[in-house]
């Protein structure tokens, strides 16, 4: 049984140095992203740093996260890259949610999942899509977006969303809509960062002009 522990607790340590190797890579890629975008990178205990910049009055975040399992509470969370903001008074009418295509969202197809198509076989073929007005997210993505988001896909899968989050803002539990553009691993290159932070800087800036389009 001691050796057990003991095996436990090296393997512990050595995901921690593990950690800490990668976050020192991150670390400096977002450095300098931070000087490209005006922003500054936060240290966070136990994950990998934190880059946030101010993009026309909303302020972004980006990082990466490892992936965890719990062995006790049988809770799973995959690995993941991201660049997200929170948005306000967004319509619902424009949320939407695009995933690769997994044996995960095959599972959720055979229990209800409804993939919308496009109209573009390049892009449906790849993705499940979500959306309460499919008009709308066709205007929304251009095909430069639509080129960005699988080229992002390419070897790892993607997500990408606005839906409205539950989360603490330091005071209180607050719910916005929350836009967001992630891959499916922990990146420790540069070129990952910039895709993400373009892809979203891009449909930000989608979205505003679609808001203003439509009154």
């Amino acid at each position: 049984m001691q050796a057990f522990w003991i095996g436990i607790i090296v393997l512990i340590f050595a995901g921690y140095v593990i950690l800490q190797r990668q976050a020192r890579k991150v670390r400096r890629i977002l450095e300098i992203l931070a000087i490209e975008h005006d922003g500054q990178v936060r240290s966070v205990f136990g994950s990998y740093p934190q880059l946030t910049f101010q993009h026309d009055g909303v302020k972004l975040l980006v990082s990466a996260m490892t992936g965890s399992s719990g062995a006790v509470t049988g809770s799973h969370s995959s690995p993941k890259t991201f660049a997200q903001c929170y948005l306000s008074s967004v319509p619902e009418a424009l949320f939407f949610r695009i995933r690769s295509k997994s044996t995960q969202t095959a599972g959720e197809k055979l229990f209800g999942l409804k993939d919308k198509q496009l109209g573009d076989a390049m892009f449906d073929e790849r993705f499940v899509i979500e959306t309460q007005d499919t008009a709308r997210l066709n205007k929304l993505l251009t095909p430069h977006l639509r080129r960005r988001i699988i080229d992002l896909a390419a070897g790892c899968g993607v997500r990408v969303s606005l839906e409205k989050i539950k989360y603490f803002n330091g005071k209180a539990w607050v719910e916005e809509p929350r836009l967001d553009v992630s891959i499916n691993k922990s990146s420790t290159e540069r070129q990952d960062y910039t895709a993400l932070i373009d892809a979203l800087l891009s449909l930000h800036d989608q979205i505003r002009d679609s808001m203003k389009d439509n009154g």
